[in-house]
């Protein structure tokens, strides 16, 4: 009892602050997590310059963002002929956190100040965190994930 009394106390003087509590992406879907016998975070700052957009991509994977710098407009929606309907929008600035799309199409555009992105991509080693490719089809199981497995011969 005392040790749990301890560990507490040792955490309440330690100070935390919640950046991000959540079981949705910032556009509502229900997050889910994949099984793999080899997982790997990767985590990455993006940099995007002053009124500079991404190229249209998605995330096969979960992954977490918190703007360092600046602001960004994220626009989801689906792939019609090589270009994206936008459904929802979404605008973060400096200090705010969320969860990020899986296996949606989505755009992302700096503010005029640009914008610097604190992402951490929760993965399989040597799978890809973000695909630009629009032949690309969601694989929502990581079937073609390794896996960890040998390639076959």
């Amino acid at each position: 009892m005392a040790l749990c009394a301890v560990g507490l106390a040792t955490s309440a003087s330690a100070g935390t602050t919640t950046v991000l509590k959540t079981s949705r992406t910032w556009n509502g879907s229900q997050i889910k997590y994949f099984e793999t016998k080899c997982p790997e975070v990767d985590a990455v700052i993006v940099d995007i310059p002053a009124n500079a957009s991404t190229q249209l991509h998605l995330h096969p994977v979960n992954n977490y963002a918190y703007i360092l710098e600046g602001q960004v407009t994220v626009q989801e929606g689906e792939l019609v002929h090589g270009r994206l309907v936008v459904r929802k929008s979404s605008t973060f600035t400096k200090g705010q956190a969320f969860a990020e799309l899986v296996n949606t199409w989505h755009v992302g555009k700096a503010g005029p100040e640009g914008v610097k992105i604190l992402v951490w991509y929760t993965t399989e080693v040597g799978y890809p965190y973000t695909v630009t490719d629009l032949s690309y089809q969601v694989d929502a199981n990581l079937e073609g994930s390794s896996h960890c497995l040998p390639p076959k011969s």
